[in-house]
């Protein structure tokens, strides 16, 4: 499957350290459009983290909003009001991939289930945050169908945060369940998921943090690693992890893994048994010193070997 790695600054320089590393060049790497600063650098294919890619043969997993900070929602997605600027978005990437750069996949309206509601894509107060699923849904597939009247090879992955999807209002699923977003199989190409070892870290680390599960146990309950590989094969997509870690520090009462190889051997399990059914497209490591995430530098080095022994070259 394609494997890459990113240290928190999801550059070219760092997936070839990354790869460097581990002595196995990273296939797939991270990127995150300029978020902050209006229209013109989220849309762009060429400032910010996407420009900072010259190596054609990288794909690129695109963690993105479905709009930028300030003065935008989803009830204005999806009737339509972002319409134009999702066209000039698709024309630009489309633009990118004929001058020979992979083809990218475009992750929008990522980990909207997340408790702590990151990146405008969760319910809450704020505007900017969908204030019932319908509104994330419909604006998933209105931003689907119009980046595909422009681009109609792009390639689109479903990503919730894993282990925990806190609901609101009516459901359609029970309220910890993230079917309650997902927009159907129609629009999306991989199920993904973004999966560290915190809430509920898992058992195996060196970490004295309490609340741990068992991993395999854990994983095939809803909001599960193996949950959403079975769920990928039931809707016949792919699967795709774009960012996976280990975690030893930095995280409110402590409820992380540590430095814990035993995540890094069930992961790699995981990513294994998605191989075998045929789903399994790509995973990145999440390379987040800032969090103590890290394994190269030293930070979980017991992870660091068993990572090296299973996905290094």
């Amino acid at each position: 499957w394609l494997s890459g790695g990113n240290p928190n600054n999801n550059t070219q320089t760092g997936a070839e350290q990354f790869g460097v590393w581990r002595k196995r060049k990273c296939g797939i790497a991270l990127c995150y459009p300029t978020r902050t600063a209006g229209w013109g650098p989220l849309a762009s294919a060429t400032a910010g983290q996407p420009g900072a890619w010259t190596d054609k043969n990288v794909v690129l997993v695109v963690q993105m909003p479905f709009f930028p900070s300030g003065g935008h929602s989803y009830a204005a997605a999806a009737r339509g009001d972002y319409d134009v600027e999702w066209r000039h978005f698709a024309h630009n990437w489309l633009d990118r991939e004929e001058k020979g750069f992979a083809r990218p996949i475009f992750s929008p309206g990522w980990e909207a289930n997340h408790f702590k509601l990151h990146y405008w894509s969760g319910p809450s107060g704020n505007s900017q945050n969908f204030r019932n699923y319908a509104e994330y849904m419909n604006t998933f597939r209105r931003f689907v169908t119009v980046v595909r009247s422009v681009y109609p090879d792009a390639l689109f992955a479903w990503t919730p945060n894993g282990h925990d999807s806190p609901g609101f209002g009516a459901e359609s699923f029970p309220a910890n369940d993230p079917r309650n977003i997902y927009p159907g199989k129609e629009y999306v190409d991989y199920v993904g998921v973004d999966y560290y070892d915190h809430y509920p870290p898992s058992f195996g680390g060196t970490s004295t943090s309490a609340g741990r599960k068992d991993f395999h146990a854990e994983a095939r309950e809803v909001n599960g690693i193996r949950w959403y590989i079975e769920f990928a094969i039931s809707e016949g997509l792919l699967f795709l992890c774009p960012e996976w870690a280990c975690n030893s520090g930095n995280v409110a009462g402590g409820s992380h893994g540590g430095d814990n190889p035993t995540f890094v051997e069930n992961m790699f399990g995981e990513f294994t048994y998605a191989t075998s059914k045929g789903v399994m497209a790509g995973e990145c490591y999440y390379e987040d010193t800032a969090q103590r995430m890290g394994i190269m530098n030293g930070q979980n080095p017991n992870a660091a070997r068993k990572y090296l022994e299973l996905f290094g070259g």
